[in-house]
């Protein structure tokens, strides 16, 4: 795997992730959230973890219906924002 990022620098974005001390994520959403703040485009997600890029562009979908994000945009700009800088 990459890199550890801490996610729970950003209290907001934190608290999208856990719920109640329950993780929202399925651990493959996990890594491609992770994969995503490391900067890897869907393309090079999808090579590392052995998926299409259709996979990663539904998984990438989920993540922003689940963060409370209205598109996988927003969801992009937040990875860049709050997570990347880490």
């Amino acid at each position: 795997m990459t890199k550890n990022i801490p996610m729970n620098t950003d209290r907001t974005f934190s608290t999208r992730v856990r719920t109640s001390g329950k993780t929202l994520l399925t651990p493959r959403e996990q890594e491609v959230l992770v994969l995503a703040a490391a900067g890897l485009r869907k393309k090079d997600i999808a090579h590392r973890l052995d998926i299409r890029v259709k996979t990663v562009e539904t998984h990438h979908s989920y993540l922003a219906k689940k963060l409370g994000y209205g598109s996988s945009a927003e969801l992009a700009r937040a990875i860049r924002e709050v997570i990347a800088p880490i």
